[in-house]
């Protein structure tokens, strides 16, 4: 089990995630910037009490390393999705981002679930205290296939009716 922690290299990983997300948000990439950022974190946190309060036998900063270090697949996913956008478009497109994004979170799971069973959490509590983390990791692994859609939905044009003038 970890017994030196350090914050440092999930922190790196998280803002990671973070930038790669939210250059594919032109107009809202500070939003999607601060949410990335603030999901993994009280994500991580909010897990790491959960664990605790079931019996887990860890600390609250090396939990909070261990899931934070396990967003790297994740990152890897968001990278991948990056580079398919930039390669090719439409259905291929979107089924290799959602291969790559089931990987990220399979492989998240593993590395997570791995060191969970270290904690030693009582009898019956384990499957209490890992379904979290499937959410945790989840959630961001969907955010990653949601955050490279590329194909346009609707006419676009607003309530304006697309000449520009706010419909005066």
């Amino acid at each position: 089990f970890l017994r030196d922690w350090e914050l440092w290299g999930p922190l790196f990983i998280c803002m990671s995630l973070a930038v790669v997300l939210s250059t594919e948000a032109a107009d809202d990439s500070s939003l999607v910037f601060s949410v990335i950022f603030f999901v993994v974190w009280v994500g991580a946190a909010v897990i790491t009490v959960n664990a605790q309060l079931l019996g887990g036998r860890l600390s609250f900063f090396q939990t909070l390393c261990l899931l934070g270090y396990c967003v790297f697949p994740v990152l890897l996913a968001a990278v991948e999705c990056f580079v398919i956008n930039h390669i090719t478009k439409g259905g291929l497109a979107a089924v290799l981002r959602f291969v790559a994004a089931v990987i990220g979170l399979l492989w998240s799971l593993w590395a997570s679930s791995s060191f969970m069973a270290d904690a030693r959490f009582p009898d019956g509590k384990r499957a209490l205290a890992l379904y979290p983390v499937l959410l945790f990791y989840a959630g961001l692994s969907w955010m990653v296939v949601i955050g490279f859609q590329t194909d346009a939905v609707g006419g676009g044009g607003g309530s304006d009716g697309g000449d520009g003038t706010g419909g005066a």
